[in-house]
């Protein structure tokens, strides 16, 4: 191995006199070509279900739950790593949180309701319990309507999710290296201005006029009127 290192020095040496590089030269093209190796490299759900640390928020999540940072690895890519799981032994479908890279406005309710649906933790079940309130009590609830019906990029109905109050703080946490990433696959990156809905109902049972939004910039929470338009981003789960 140390004999066939020393060959690759002396490569790499012949490589920079014959056209003249100079260290620095030397040293750029090289991180460039280790870039490139880097952008090659893909993970597929199988690896992730062993060791979930091979992945690394800002990477691009494809159909099929295959993973890169390079976003024209596969076709259908469905959006940005968000968020990981410092729990390397965390179940499936609690390891990770992707950020799609569409958004809407829309309200959380088209009726003031009290659902009771509080949890802040757990936007998928959330969601799942929205729909299902919708159905019991024919009350509309647009924002998690839309992310449980999104379907873009292979996306099938009902992966998605409208995430809950800590969900979208965790992805906002990580928002300097989300929207780089979702800027390279043409995808609304997380604004400053923006206030998004959660599916986390306020606290408070009484005030059923409420739900929690969160801003991605400022990561601070606040009531938002059920009847207001703020932003809707759509989440899956790995």
């Amino acid at each position: 191995m140390e004999n066939e290192r020393e060959k690759a020095k002396d490569d790499l040496r012949a490589f920079a006199d014959e056209y003249g590089l100079s260290a620095s030269e030397l040293k750029e093209l090289a991180a460039e070509v280790a870039q490139e190796l880097e952008s090659e490299r893909t993970v597929s759900s199988e690896v992730i279900q062993k060791d979930s640390s091979k992945l690394k928020v800002g990477w691009y999540a494809f159909e099929g739950k295959k993973f890169s940072p390079n976003p024209k690895a596969y076709p259908n890519c469905q959006g940005v790593v968000a968020w990981l799981n410092p729990d390397l032994n965390a179940p499936i479908g609690k390891r990770g949180l992707i950020l799609t890279p569409d958004v809407i406005k829309t309200q959380w309710a088209e009726a003031y309701c009290k659902t009771e649906i509080c949890d802040e933790e757990d936007g998928m079940t959330n969601t799942e319990r929205l729909i299902t309130h919708a159905e019991m009590y024919e009350v509309c609830f647009p924002a998690a309507e839309w992310c449980h019906l999104y379907s873009e990029n292979g996306v099938k109905l009902g992966e998605g999710f409208l995430p809950a109050k800590i969900q979208l703080k965790q992805a906002s946490a990580n928002i300097d290296i989300i929207n780089p990433a979702l800027e390279k696959i043409g995808g609304t990156i997380l604004n400053v201005a923006d206030w998004c809905w959660t599916s986390s109902e306020a606290v408070d049972a009484n005030r059923c006029k409420f739900a929690l939004v969160v801003s991605p910039y400022a990561c601070c929470v606040e009531l938002g009127d059920k009847y207001d338009f703020y932003s809707v981003r759509c989440f899956l789960a790995f």
